[in-house]
């Protein structure tokens, strides 16, 4: 008499029916798996692994079954780098790159859908099994819907200006004279706009209206008079003030410009910008000429999920007020926050802006694998700029196989549609393979943004060595910073940084203006 072998049950494995949409499938697993992996749970080795199998035997039924119809899924995949190594380090960056083909351009949502899609674009296709931990890599390309780039929302603006006595030379109060009228003359009559100056003390030449007379708000312009010295923190209080004055639904945003060092007053200066952004008002911070504090001015920007820039000339200054109005005024989501949930052998490393420009995240230090999720304030996206963001995790697993990374969650609000609260949710996860055929391409994509990271943070740190004293270090980081700033397609930046260099050498001391230039120039490389 002959025995038959009944082949376990994928679905009573996993505790679900049949029926159960796979979304709800795959989150049985992700449950199952953080209970029962080996790190944590070393006596259900055999349990996990028929998890795993089971789970595995599913998706690859559900992955044919999309083949035959929809398009599936974009997954996370992988860079290989042991994690006691730093993952932007020259050896990553100089290894041989087979460029592998571009994803397929992103559908824009249909009206009544998200308003944010997010296109994932993969360091690589899988990850080769090692003993220990390895870094991913995953490119977050962000895409406003149709119906969502065709929202807008009323503005409340208040320009807080230097009018300090420095600000008399070289043509700089009639240059920004100008500017200002070309914001208003730009403004729809039911902005609110607000006008501060300050020197050692501020003056609200216009308190926050709507824009029904523009030639009023011009003729204000006539009261600046340049004197005294420079005390930043009057104007942000004074332009906080008016602001709250006309807050409610409408899109706050405070323009601050300088071009001098302010008084002693710089803890009393970031306080109130963690103030603005508790009431959600941006600060773009801007530097004129090249006597200002640039620390300072990025800490501003960063406590409110801002942007600080340097302006090189008050020619220039007409030009960068355009651009920081266009950008507010195409602005479609605010609130944007990106929560990453890693599963317990994963965490999240590294969270970099690669696009409008490059800023690091703050991430927790102590983050360990499996620990509480962590909340990134990603701001706001205005439809006139490109936002890609860069992931960095490290992940460990000790089989071949599909694993869940990661699930990340974006929720935002949509003024201009009346979305109060709205999310978007992707699981992440890699497959470890033992061994590799061919040895899988990393995309380029994600290479050139690795690229543009690395000569950024290399500034950073040749800058820091600089102020610190450590010239040999400090020219030795910007004399490779520029060779990656050269490989990145910026030669005229890679050519500064480099003569820079040899002028700290010769003369024991660097150039403002040219280190200003490189600081914010390498910034925008993205």
């Amino acid at each position: 008499m002959s025995s038959q072998t009944t082949e376990p049950d994928p679905y009573a494995i996993l505790g679900v029916a049949p029926e159960t949409p796979f979304k709800e499938i795959r989150a049985a697993h992700r449950r199952l798996i953080l209970e029962l992996h080996p790190d944590v749970n070393p006596g259900a080795r055999e349990h996990f692994d028929a998890v795993q199998t089971a789970f595995e035997l599913l998706r690859s039924q559900h992955d044919r079954a999309r083949a035959r119809g929809a398009r599936p899924s974009a997954r996370l995949t992988s860079e290989g780098a042991s994690s006691g190594s730093d993952p932007l380090s020259s050896h990553s960056q100089t290894a041989t790159i087979v460029e592998a083909a571009p994803p397929r351009a992103p559908e824009i949502p249909q009206p009544g859908g998200p308003a944010l899609q997010v296109v994932l674009t993969p360091g690589r296709e899988s990850l080769l099994l090692q003993p220990r931990a390895q870094m991913m890599y995953l490119l977050l390309d962000l895409k406003l819907s149709q119906e969502t780039r065709s929202s807008s929302q009323p503005l409340n603006l208040s320009l807080v200006l230097d009018h300090s006595s420095s600000m008399q030379r070289d043509d700089k109060l009639q240059r920004l004279k100008e500017a200002v009228s070309r914001i208003i003359d730009m403004m729809e009559p039911h902005d609110y706009l607000s006008i501060v100056t300050f020197g050692d003390r501020a003056t609200v030449l216009l308190p926050s209206s709507p824009l029904g007379d523009k030639r009023a708000a011009k003729e204000a312009l006539d009261a600046i008079r340049c004197r005294g010295g420079t005390e930043i923190s009057t104007g942000i209080r004074a332009g906080l003030q008016e602001l709250q004055t006309h807050s409610a639904n409408l899109l706050s945003q405070m323009l601050v410009l300088t071009d001098g060092q302010t008084y002693g007053d710089e803890a009393i200066c970031l306080a109130l910008a963690t103030q603005a952004g508790e009431r959600q008002v941006q600060i773009t911070a801007l530097g004129l000429g090249d006597d200002w504090n640039s620390a300072l001015l990025d800490e501003l920007a960063l406590r409110t999920s801002g942007h600080s820039d340097y302006v090189q000339s008050a020619e220039q200054l007409t030009r960068v007020f355009e651009e920081q109005l266009r950008t507010l005024q195409l602005t479609a989501i605010r609130n944007l926050t990106l929560t990453v949930n890693a599963a317990i052998s994963s965490r999240l490393l590294r969270a970099t802006w690669v696009a409008p420009s490059i800023k690091l995240l703050p991430v927790p230090a102590e983050a360990t694998p499996g620990a509480q999720a962590i909340e990134l304030d990603l701001g706001r996206v205005s439809m006139d700029r490109d936002y890609r963001l860069l992931l960095e995790l490290v992940v460990a697993a000790r089989t071949p196989g599909t694993i869940d990374v990661a699930e990340i969650t974006f929720a935002y609000e949509v003024p201009g549609l009346g979305r109060n609260r709205e999310t978007t949710s992707h699981i992440l996860s890699t497959t470890f393979v033992e061994k590799w055929e061919t040895e899988p391409p990393v995309h380029q994509r994600v290479h050139d943004a690795l690229r543009k990271i690395t000569a950024h943070r290399l500034q950073e740190q040749a800058m820091q060595a600089i102020q610190d004293g450590q010239t040999q270090k400090g020219t030795a980081s910007l004399r490779t910073a520029a060779n990656h700033l050269e490989a990145a397609g910026s030669p005229d930046l890679a050519a500064l940084a480099r003569a820079e260099a040899d002028r700290i050498e010769r003369q024991g001391q660097a150039q403002a203006g040219n280190m200003k230039r490189i600081i914010y120039g390498t910034r925008g490389l993205g």
